[in-house]
C-alpha cells in the first residue's frame, strides 16, 4: 500500500493573502506543500488542493487554548495523483448568532484507484503553537456526520515515512465533542516502517481521512478545535 505524506512549511503572509499552494512529488524541502505519491499532482489532474483561511473561530474556556483565525489553513485532498477519480468539497456553514464557523466536508470515495481515499489537511502556520502543544494533553473539537469511521492523524516532524500518529473516529449524526488525547495515538505496523517517540511539539499539521473503499458518499463536519492541557 502506498504512503503519502503531506508537509506543509509556514506561509508568508504574501501567500496568505494569494492562496498561492505549490503542489508536487518529491519536491518536500524546496516546496510549502508536497505530496509523495506515484506522480506529479496539479490543478489539471483534478486534485482539490484549497486554502480557505482565516477559517476557524473558537471559543475560550479556561482550561483550554483556543487556536486562533490566522493559525489554521484547510485543504482538501484525494486520490487523482494516484490515477483514482475520489472525490471531495468543503463548506464553511455560519450558526446564526454565534461566532464559530462549521467546516463541512462531503464527496465519495471510488477504487479507481485501488486505495482510492480523500480527506482534509488542517495546518498549524504559527510557530507558537508547537511551543503550546508540547505541553499539551491532546485536542478537542465538534464532530458529526455520517455514521461512518475517519482516521484522525497528526503529522510530526521525526515521521519521514507517512507512517503517522493517529486513530480512528467515528462521525456520529448527532454533534458530539471529540477528545484526541496524545498518549493514545499509534503508528500503524507498516513493514520496514520504524516507529520513533511521539513528541507532540514537532506536530506540524493534523489530517482526517476517510476510511475503506468504496464509499458512495461521505460527509462530515468539524468545528470547535482546541488544545487540550
Amino acid at each position: 500500500m502506498k504512503k503519502h505524506v503531506f508537509l506543509v512549511r509556514h506561509l508568508t503572509h504574501k501567500q496568505r493573502m494569494t492562496g498561492l499552494v505549490l503542489l508536487t512529488a518529491g519536491l518536500a524541502p524546496l516546496l510549502l506543500l508536497s505530496c509523495v505519491t506515484s506522480s506529479i499532482i496539479n490543478d489539471s489532474a483534478g486534485t482539490d488542493i484549497t486554502q480557505t483561511g482565516p477559517i476557524i473561530t473558537l471559543e475560550n474556556p479556561t482550561a483550554n487554548i483556543p487556536i486562533g483565525d490566522n493559525h489554521l489553513a484547510w485543504y482538501t485532498y484525494r486520490d487523482a495523483g494516484d490515477g483514482g477519480s475520489s472525490t471531495i468539497t468543503k463548506n464553511d456553514e455560519k450558526t446564526p448568532g454565534k461566532a464559530e464557523i462549521i467546516h463541512s466536508f462531503s464527496g465519495d470515495v471510488t477504487t479507481k484507484y485501488r486505495y482510492g481515499y480523500a480527506g482534509v489537511v488542517i495546518a498549524l502556520l504559527a510557530e507558537e503553537l508547537q511551543t503550546d502543544l508540547k505541553n499539551a494533553a491532546g485536542l478537542r473539537f465538534m464532530f458529526s456526520g455520517d455514521g461512518r469511521a475517519y482516521r484522525f492523524s497528526v503529522d510530526t516532524s521525526n515521521v519521514k515515512d507517512g507512517n503517522t500518529f493517529g486513530q480512528e473516529i467515528t462521525a456520529p449524526q448527532n454533534p458530539k465533542e471529540v477528545i484526541i488525547l496524545f498518549k493514545d495515538l499509534q503508528q500503524n505496523d507498516w513493514e520496514g516502517s520504524p516507529h520513533v517517540p511521539f513528541d507532540a511539539g514537532l506536530i506540524t499539521q493534523l489530517k482526517i481521512q476517510t476510511v475503506g473503499q468504496p464509499i458512495s458518499s461521505f460527509n462530515f463536519k468539524i468545528w470547535n478545535l482546541e488544545i487540550v492541557h
